[in-house]
Formats: C-alpha cells, structure tokens, sequence
C-alpha cells in the first residue's frame, strides 16, 4: 500500500484553509480597526489631560497647532494632491466624554 496523500484530500485540505481564512481576516481587520480606534482616542484623552495641566498652570490653554502644506518637506507633487483634500474637506469636530 503506497503512503502519501492523493491529490482529493489535498484538495480538500486547501478548501477548508480557505474557508477558515475567509472567515477570519474580516475578523482581524475589525479588530485592527478598533484597536487604532481605541489608540486614538486614549491620545485624545492624553491630549486633553496635557491641556488641562498647562491651562492649570499658565491660566491659559496653549496655542494652536497650524502647518502650513506649502512649507513641509513633502516629495515633489505630494504636497498638491494633499491640499487638495484639505480644501474639499470640511473641519473635523470631536468631544471627549
């Protein structure tokens, strides 16, 4: 009797790697997703906290944050394809719970 595997049950095998991976990288990149999502808003909170102590501090909250697209060290082209979302887009308000 030969040993070895036939090329069905081989096959079979596959599928079902198949199958089980179909299943799971959804999953994973759910979890990736809010697992960033998690990160940021933790920052957020640190963020906030920062603030809170230099207002504490100074009395005051600190100064904006303002970059200019056209003075950062962007590869050739870069630079335009960026400013052109940041024109079309409108601003981005957020709250802390």
């Amino acid at each position: 009797m030969r040993k070895g595997f036939t090329l069905v049950e081989i096959m079979v095998v596959v599928v079902i790697i198949g199958v089980l991976a179909a299943l799971a990288i959804p999953t994973y990149k759910l979890a990736v997703v809010r697992a960033r999502q998690r990160e940021a808003l933790v920052n957020l909170k640190y963020l906030w906290e920062l603030e809170q102590a230099f207002f504490a501090e100074h009395g005051h909250f600190g100064p904006g944050i303002h970059v200019d697209i056209n003075e950062a060290h962007l590869p050739p082209g870069v630079g335009g394809r960026i400013k052109s979302y940041i024109d079309n887009d409108p601003p981005l308000e957020f709250s802390l719970p």
